[in-house]
């Protein structure tokens, strides 16, 4: 979400995009107002905001509506931001969304190196072998690949058009 709000600037300053942007950021808002206010403001030791989770979709489309506003340096620290929270939310799923209580920091405490020792209790493959390990991830790598894949081939047919700039 880093990139998330300058990009609803830049969305805001753009006449076509006007009207979606200032959508998205009064959702955003509400969202955030509502979080804000929620009682139990801990969670219940989630990873991360579960009651503005619902936001964070929304606030993705702004990326999109200034993407070809953007310079390569832009585009490219986007992607890179979208790399690490991909890591991220892949490390909080495998591992556990519940933090344990008295963790300043649960991500570096606990559920990355968690991860890098092969500790993951939540993919299904985990469930049914009863097995541990990183290679239990091999089938969403082998996902990832595959996808990665076609996607390289259809931008290649198109000419890397959506690429420009990067």
């Amino acid at each position: 979400m880093l990139a998330a709000l300058p990009s609803l600037f830049v969305a805001l300053r753009r006449r076509e995009s006007r009207a979606s942007a200032v959508a998205v950021g009064l959702i955003f808002i509400w969202y955030l107002l509502f979080n804000a206010g929620y009682t139990y403001w801990r969670g219940g030791w989630s990873t991360g905001p579960r009651y503005l989770t619902p936001a964070l979709a929304m606030m993705a489309l702004p990326i999109g509506m200034a993407w070809p506003v953007w310079g390569g340096r832009a585009r490219a620290s986007v992607l890179v931001l979208l790399a690490a929270s991909i890591l991220v939310n892949l490390a909080c799923t495998a591992v556990n969304m519940n933090a344990r209580e008295g963790l300043a920091n649960p991500l570096t405490q606990d559920i990355l190196p968690k991860l890098m020792r092969g500790e993951l209790n939540q993919t299904l493959l985990i469930r049914i072998t009863k097995t541990t390990g990183l290679l239990n991830l091999a089938p969403l790598a082998l996902t990832w690949c595959v996808l990665g894949w076609l996607f390289w081939r259809a931008a290649r047919r198109q000419g890397w058009a959506w690429y420009s700039g990067i």
